[in-house]
């Protein structure tokens, strides 16, 4: 975790980890590792890095962006960058989601979405999913929004790398509904 962006304890690390602890409840047997204080982040280094940036030639005008490595099929590394300019929010609060009707994009969701990325998933645009449009999935409780991979990502993270016994039931509502395509989301 790049020192300046992320140091441990702070809102964006716990919601990261937060976002790498929704991917545990997928069966698979994969596992992310974080370490903090990594003062030299950049891309192509051969180190898995998470930092936020202004640098566009990386962003290419996304609110974050995951650049995979691999040799063959296995993946050799993965950064997670996050543009520094764009109005994130670490609250659960739908008044603050541009679900509902806030302004700012939820930052849990959006590493999940990165995370699927960092695990060889693509987007993915015939069925509401994580890996299509984020911000929307979303599950609520009342004042509480809760973020997760879902069936259709958890599946892909399957096919990738298996599943082990689990005592996790993937079962959940939405209010959502998959209206169609647009473009790759």
């Amino acid at each position: 975790m790049g020192s300046v962006s992320f140091p441990q304890g702070s809102i964006w690390s716990d919601s990261f980890e937060l976002a790498i602890e929704q991917w545990y409840f997928n069966p698979s047997p994969f596992y992310f590792f974080t370490e903090y204080g990594e003062d030299s982040v950049d891309a192509d280094n051969s180190q898995n890095e998470v930092w936020f940036s202004d640098d566009q030639s990386l962003l290419d005008g996304a609110p974050a962006t995951c650049i995979v490595w691999s040799r063959g099929t296995e993946i050799t590394a993965a950064d997670v960058i996050f543009d520094a300019d764009f109005d994130f929010t670490v609250s659960d609060s739908p008044s603050r989601s541009v679900a509902y009707t806030g302004s700012e994009r939820p930052f849990v969701g959006t590493s999940i979405h990165e995370l699927g990325h960092a695990l060889g998933l693509n987007h993915e645009n015939d069925e509401y999913n994580q890996m299509g449009e984020s911000w929307p999935h979303v599950n609520r409780n009342a004042d509480t929004l809760h973020f997760h991979p879902g069936e259709d990502d958890s599946d892909g993270a399957v096919f990738l790398y298996g599943a082990v016994a689990s005592g996790y039931q993937d079962v959940s509502v939405s209010h959502w509904k998959y209206l169609g395509r647009d473009d790759e989301y």
